[in-house]
């Protein structure tokens, strides 16, 4: 069950006041809604937004036919920082408003911790640009100010694929720290859990490999043993928290961010694949030639108590392994399925057994890899086998269609089918569910695609027609 709105309304609004107890001209707006729901939350928040001296400067923005996609979203996500400058007494003392507006979706959070977690992560990205945009202001030369863009008092991140993900780490550092300053000391075991089952798993919206909290678990498990109780005395939680954020953060640079993903990704294709968290980490541990990634699922485990499965996967897709032996499994399963396939039609001389098989394939690519996928070598073999009488000479025929049916296996190179599933991956984790007719329109995306693209319409037309 998740957090019902007049709850998760009332946490975000005690995150703003702490934030503001830190930052007092920094604002943090947040809009909470249910699926479908932001643009009527955003409505109904428009006289209170109006109300901020940048309010009208943020809902100009949030409206504009440019930018109005992310009212249609349902995502929780920092959005933007609006600003107001304010001139002061004879243009002496010259100060700033700042409005951040974070959209919530109350609905996606199963537990109040969670939201907190979360609400938390999306203020660190506002006091975030914030500082980037003081720290340029007093420092023309720093190199902060290509961390954003500024246009008509409206500041966005602009950062690197990298650098997006290393604020996120600051963003959970951050949650975790200063939750963990103001009592919650549970905190650092809900968040990092969080993370990891939430990557061990398919949970829909989730992008793993862009929250890395779990690669800095041992040193914030340090810190907060060793060093919190000073930061409890000398600071307000805000700022120290900051600190933390940043001291940390320094410590973890690309390569802890590549490393990361280097577990993640697969970890994800996997479990988008339907595969448990014991069978991922035992894949990650065993069969992975990536150091790191083997460092990491053994992190996992430990921390999450569960003891990887030792078995092989040596009938599927596994994406932590070498390609060459994924490669050699997908050729392995096509040549027991026409062996088989021409066997059946050699008893029972019809061929139609091969659109049967065919459509079956297409449809196990909603929910399942490519590995043995071949149903464009399988039409190229059905009109081969319905141009000729399998009255005369059969075994000939067959045997002419086998040749015919590797060819055109081997015509497609295992990397194209490679980055077909993770095509279909990376949308399957954005829209949840998928049908044929989005995998045909991924196919139709991509020229490396075209002998897949093929196959799906044609055996979507057959389909149609019978």
């Amino acid at each position: 069950m998740s957090v019902d709105y007049k709850t998760a309304k009332h946490i975000c609004n005690v995150i703003r006041r702490q934030i503001q107890g830190g930052i007092p001209d920094l604002y943090i707006n947040f809009i909470v809604h249910g699926e479908d729901g932001r643009k009527k939350a955003f409505s109904a928040e428009k006289e209170t937004i109006l109300g901020h001296p940048a309010g009208e400067f943020a809902i100009n923005h949030l409206q504009d036919p440019q930018h109005s996609d992310l009212l249609a979203k349902d995502r929780s996500c920092f959005s933007i920082l609006a600003y107001d400058k304010q001139p002061g007494f004879l243009g002496f003392f010259q100060s700033n408003s700042y409005l951040s507006i974070c959209f919530i979706n109350h609905e996606r959070f199963q537990n109040e911790s969670n939201l907190r977690n979360h609400a938390f992560h999306l203020a660190w990205h506002a006091t975030s640009l914030y500082k980037n945009f003081m720290d340029r202001s007093t420092n023309a030369s720093d190199s902060t100010q290509y961390l954003f863009k500024d246009e008509n008092n409206i500041l966005f991140t602009k950062l690197t694929s990298i650098q997006w993900k290393h604020r996120n780490l600051q963003a959970d550092i951050f949650s975790a720290s200063i939750q963990t300053l103001q009592g919650r000391e549970d905190t650092l075991g809900i968040l990092s859990k969080q993370r990891m089952s939430d990557t061990l798993n398919a949970t829909p919206g989730f992008i793993a490999e862009n929250f890395p909290f779990p690669v800095c678990l041992d040193t914030l498990d340090f810190v907060f043993k060793n060093k919190i109780n000073q930061y409890k005395k000398s600071k307000k939680p805000i700022i120290a928290a900051t600190e933390i954020a940043e001291e940390i953060g320094k410590a973890y640079d690309d390569s802890s961010i590549e490393q990361w993903r280097s577990f993640s990704i697969p970890a994800q294709e996997m479990a988008w694949l339907g595969h448990d968290a014991k069978s991922i980490l035992g894949a990650a541990i065993y069969t992975c030639e990536n150091t790191y990634a083997q460092s990491i699922a053994d992190m996992l485990a430990e921390r999450m108590e569960i003891k990887p499965d030792v078995m092989p996967i040596s009938q599927e897709y596994n994406p932590f392994t070498a390609q060459e032996a994924n490669e050699r499994i997908h050729n392995k399963l096509c040549s027991q399925l026409i062996d088989n396939i021409l066997n059946k039609i050699h008893e029972k001389k019809d061929p139609a057994i091969i659109m049967d098989v065919i459509q079956k394939q297409n449809r196990l690519l909603q929910n399942s890899s490519l590995i043995g996928w071949c149903s464009s070598a399988l039409i190229q073999t059905n009109i081969y086998i319905e141009q000729n009488d399998l009255s005369n000479d059969i075994t000939g025929i067959l045997n002419h269609a086998r040749t015919i049916f590797q060819e055109e296996v081997n015509s497609i190179p295992w990397d194209t089918l490679v980055h077909f599933s993770r095509a279909l991956f990376n949308h399957r984790r954005n829209n949840i569910n998928q049908s044929m007719n989005d995998i045909i329109h991924i196919a139709e995306e991509n020229d490396e695609f075209l002998s897949i693209h093929s196959a799906l319409t044609t055996a979507k037309i057959y389909n149609r027609n019978n």
